[in-house]
């Protein structure tokens, strides 16, 4: 498709809260109504993994955690600006690290992480926030960097792999294969075993290639305040395991 049918067309760029529409050809993000109308419009903010890593010319000694975490640095640009980052190591029960992202989009904080660990990391500023991004840990010889994680392409999640009980008390996460073969999602456990949130959905459960279903989550209050949890699940395809995490989360009780 080239400009010239874009033209020809109506698109719509939309940021509102975690929805995007976007539609692009030629290398740029495009909104076009009327013919012949073709306007470049800015990316979306999102997160930059590669400026993201170890302070520029600090060594890394040792293989476990520092005490008080590693100190993670953010290059200018790694961040949208004037944004708050929250970062949550999957593969703990630590609390999540927050950290105010300067004008630059740069930033840094500490956070206890070792080899091969999966932090996720996502932001919000004001009304706006993004989805989720997912990364392993990868310790070098002497520092250390961040590669997103392995997920399957085609298999798709709407919401992206978060579900928020603001609105209610059942909420489900669609799940669809786009992939030529078929998926089975199972061994479903949470990352820090909190009895709000049950998953009412049976598992295994298997998806043909080119068929959807959903996972249903029931959340239940067992405190008044914030309540927070990660639902973990495999998904096999293709003779190949990946780990898929689920963020959960309620607000605090009305008073």
């Amino acid at each position: 498709m080239n400009i010239a049918t874009l033209g020809r067309s109506c698109f719509a760029y939309a940021w509102s809260g975690r929805a995007v529409l976007l539609s692009a050809a030629a290398g740029y993000t495009l909104a076009a109504c009327g013919p012949g109308v073709a306007t470049p419009m800015p990316e979306p903010p999102t997160l930059r993994l590669g400026r993201i890593g170890a302070p520029f010319a600090t060594p890394v000694l040792g293989e476990g955690t520092p005490t008080g975490g590693r100190l993670i640095q953010g290059q200018p640009g790694a961040a949208p600006p004037d944004s708050l980052l929250r970062v949550t190591n999957l593969d703990r029960s630590d609390l999540p690290v927050v950290s105010n992202v300067r004008a630059d989009g740069g930033f840094d904080l500490s956070i206890v992480v070792n080899d091969g660990d999966e932090l996720r990391l996502d932001w919000s500023r004001g009304s706006e926030s993004g989805a989720p991004q997912d990364a392993r840990f990868v310790l070098d010889p002497q520092l250390f960097h961040f590669e997103a994680s392995t997920r399957f392409a085609c298999l798709k999640f709407a919401p992206e792999l978060e579900l928020d009980f603001t609105n209610g008390d059942a909420q489900a996460l669609a799940v669809q294969n786009d992939c030529d073969f078929d998926v089975t999602i199972a061994t479903p456990r949470t990352r820090l075993g909190l009895t709000d949130f049950t998953l009412q959905t049976s598992l295994p459960l298997a998806i043909p290639a080119g068929g959807q279903s959903e996972l249903l989550v029931l959340f239940t209050r067992t405190q008044s305040g914030v309540r927070e949890d990660t639902l973990l699940v495999d998904v096999t395809g293709n003779a190949q395991l990946v780990r898929y995490p689920v963020t959960l989360s309620a607000p605090p009780a009305a008073p």
